[in-house]
């Protein structure tokens, strides 16, 4: 992959970030909200091949695997959201409703991806964590951004299923402020992410 494929991968997670804004603020559920997901996705999509292209490039292979999962999952929850089935953005804007569809099955079926896409942004932290070793330091604070953006994530689910089955509204609170935190802290991630991608592509 050449730089400028490099480059323009990184201006796509910045891209992704403005419609994931618009298409949860301005457009919710509508259709209009679904084709600025899918649009979305589409430039998350680009932006983790382009991250593939780059760590191959430079020799680091640990992190395809699960930035193919983070493609497919992201693609897939796209899928789902044109069926009214999780928030339609692929990524981190669109799983938060993942397991609310109608149907008992798609609804199994979410909650699988969901659990598949915490798996595999936690991996891809720790990947470009040890890419950082020779990458720089960018992609070291690539990686600590998104383990603990999605470990917060992880922490928000468990505090909801333990206020759901206690009945705790400080268990509930928790979790909120967990989801907010997390949330945040991915939006850096992915940030960061995008600067990493069009620095790295200066050097190649």
């Amino acid at each position: 992959m050449n730089a400028s494929m490099v480059r323009f991968g990184g201006i796509a997670l910045f891209i992704y970030l403005v419609l994931l804004i618009l298409g949860s603020l301005a457009f919710g559920g509508s259709i209009v909200g679904r084709i600025v997901g899918l649009i979305g996705t589409a430039m998350l999509i680009f932006g983790f091949w382009a991250t593939k292209g780059y760590l191959n490039a430079k020799g680091h292979s640990k992190a395809d695997l699960p930035i193919l999962i983070i493609i497919g999952a992201s693609a897939l929850a796209a899928i789902l959201g044109l069926f009214g089935i999780g928030g339609g953005m692929g990524g981190m804007g669109g799983m938060g409703g993942m397991g609310a569809g109608g149907m008992k099955i798609a609804g199994i079926i979410a909650l699988v991806i969901m659990l598949v896409w915490f798996l595999s942004w936690l991996w891809f932290g720790f990947s470009a964590l040890s890419f950082g070793k020779t990458g720089g330091g960018v992609w070291k604070a690539i990686g600590i951004l998104y383990i603990i953006g999605m470990a917060c994530l992880a922490l928000t689910v468990l505090f909801t299923i333990l206020a759901v089955a206690a009945g705790s509204a400080g268990l509930g609170v928790i979790a909120g402020i967990l989801v907010i935190v997390g949330g945040l802290v991915l939006l850096a991630a992915v940030i960061v992410h995008g600067i990493g991608l069009i620095q790295g592509a200066g050097k190649m």
